[in-house]
């Protein structure tokens, strides 16, 4: 993906490098994101039918602004050819691991329709959206004089966040109490 990472609401490209594996040649080739397939007859009279993409599985990435369907054309054995789906991660996604159904539909050399399935997986991260600030005017701090820092952390996001350890530093000043973990935060 040309975004790293994905996030609920990301817009991305997905770049995929498609290789003919097997010994003969693939001929109109068709990717289709989400999964589908061919119907319709390919030997003889014609039956009416074509590429259906969309009952594809679309609950957590969507085709954006083009067709989750792809024609890729004809590869020759030991061929690669590269594709790009522009596509979304919905805003309802939580983070997780989500598996991605991509369906090559091709015919061989004698016209004899193929339906391959492979699956790839992409991680959705929800990074935390916080803001670091002070609660009130620190006010005026002397050299060799003892004060305190009053620093908040706010929870910007949507949902719950887990924070580990926050620590503060500072090229030219001793800080003291300088760590602490913060935990649970609240939107």
């Amino acid at each position: 993906t040309n975004v790293t990472p994905l996030q609920p609401g990301s817009q991305f490209t997905l770049n995929i490098t498609i290789q003919n594996k097997g010994s003969a040649k693939a001929k109109g080739i068709s990717m289709i994101v989400g999964g589908g397939s061919a119907s319709g007859a390919y030997e003889g009279t014609p039956n009416p039918g074509g590429i259906s993409g969309s009952t594809g599985e679309f609950t957590n990435f969507a085709p954006l602004g083009t067709s989750n369907v792809q024609s890729i054309g004809d590869l020759a054995p030991g061929e690669s050819i590269d594709a790009i789906q522009a596509l979304i991660v919905n805003v309802s996604t939580n983070p997780g691991a989500y598996p991605m159904k991509i369906s090559f539909v091709y015919l061989d050399e004698t016209n004899h329709s193929y339906t391959d399935d492979q699956v790839i997986t992409l991680l959705v991260y929800r990074l935390p959206v916080v803001e670091v600030s002070f609660y009130q005017d620190p006010g005026i701090y002397y050299t060799n004089q003892p004060n305190f820092a009053p620093v908040q952390v706010v929870n910007k996001g949507r949902s719950t966040i887990v924070l580990g350890s926050m620590k503060v530093t500072s090229e030219s000043a001793d800080l003291s109490n300088s760590s602490i973990l913060v935990g649970a935060l609240e939107p």
